[in-house]
């Protein structure tokens, strides 16, 4: 150690989760891995990298085309790829770097955990000064055509005005895709509730009773508040009257009392002549 120099802490342990490893063609690579355990804060991820491979006559693989995901790590001469294609073999690496004033050790001193795995000292290579380390080909994988997803179709759907089959599969990712066979209800008649094709059952409003102008809709007649009874008849007495004084509305009824007694002295006067003669 150079005098004055300041020591720098070993990382004894690495560990890497969350990283996406399945693809499949047409799938773009994505970056998702983080630090983890009790050393997450004391280094970085610096770039995730996956390498197509080809094989060779021998069984050997040799890196034909890469994929960074830190753009600063291509250089003029990197064949480049930005999606998996169908049939291929790719690797995933990955790039980290410590912090200041810490270090990785070599691969006997320091232990590097990738996905839940102990990779062991052959993946894990430092840099001589420590300051750098790169976990080499944690993972590969075979590129696989994706599964075309089949529908699968159970029960009805509906509303109050239509009925349709949609895929029933939580997996679905094109559930308005699936719809398929959607039709307006159908009823036996117009007075049936129950769709024949889909069980949907339906609420039909009564319409209102209406009376015609001049119909009294055959109504009871009213009682009469007098009957008359069994054997009785009601008799009419022509200019008979209730008894009760007649007056004009207009007057006190002076003008009708003085008429009635003007009446009576002519009658009597009329009488005494009669004896007379």
């Amino acid at each position: 150690m150079t005098p004055g120099a300041k020591s720098e802490a070993v990382i004894d342990k690495v560990e890497i989760n969350g990283a996406t490893l399945d693809f499949n063609a047409g799938d773009k690579p994505v970056a998702t891995a983080v630090t983890a355990g009790r050393n997450k804060d004391n280094f970085v991820i610096v770039y995730e990298c996956w390498e197509e491979m080809k094989q060779n006559a021998d069984g050997t693989l040799e890196p034909v085309a890469f994929w960074y995901s830190d753009d600063s790590m291509y250089t003029s001469s990197t064949n480049m790829f930005t999606q998996f294609e169908s049939g291929r073999k790719c690797m995933y690496s990955i790039g980290l770097k410590a912090k200041d004033g810490y270090k990785f050790g070599n691969g006997s001193s320091t232990v590097m955990i990738f996905d839940g795995k102990d990779v062991g000292a052959t993946y894990f290579i430092p840099s001589q000064d420590g300051k750098t380390a790169m976990g080499m080909a944690l993972k590969t994988i075979n590129i696989e055509k994706a599964q075309q997803h089949s529908h699968t179709y159970g029960k009805w759907s509906f509303n109050k005005n239509s009925h349709w089959l949609q895929c029933t599969d939580s997996n679905c990712n094109d559930l308005n895709g699936s719809i398929k066979d959607k039709a307006e209800h159908t009823f036996e008649s117009d007075k049936d509730t129950v769709c024949l094709v889909c069980g949907y059952e339906r609420q039909i409003e009564k319409p209102e009773e209406l009376v015609k102008p001049g119909d009294s809709g055959n109504k009871p007649a009213e009682p009469d508040n007098n009957p008359i009874a069994p054997g009785e008849s009601e008799e009419v007495d022509p200019g008979g009257s209730s008894g009760d004084p007649v007056t004009n509305p207009e007057t006190d009824g002076s003008v009708g009392m003085i008429t009635i007694t003007l009446s009576a002295v002519a009658l009597t006067g009329a009488l005494i002549l009669r004896k007379k003669r």
